[in-house]
């Protein structure tokens, strides 16, 4: 959810309206104002490393 911040709140590349929630879900790019990064649960990030390790 964006609290209606200055620099707006991305969620795949498309803005959020402000006070709205969100569900993310695994590998989901977040982007607040100039940052970006992929969300992960942890269950979910730790599957990514086995996948990525080749198991």
């Amino acid at each position: 959810m964006d609290a209606d911040s200055r620099n707006g709140t991305k969620l795949q590349d498309e803005w959020l309206q402000p006070n709205v929630a969100h569900r993310l879900t695994n590998g989901v790019t977040v982007g607040l104002g100039r940052v970006s990064f992929v969300f992960y649960t942890p269950a979910g990030f730790y599957s990514r490393l086995r996948t990525a390790a080749g198991e």
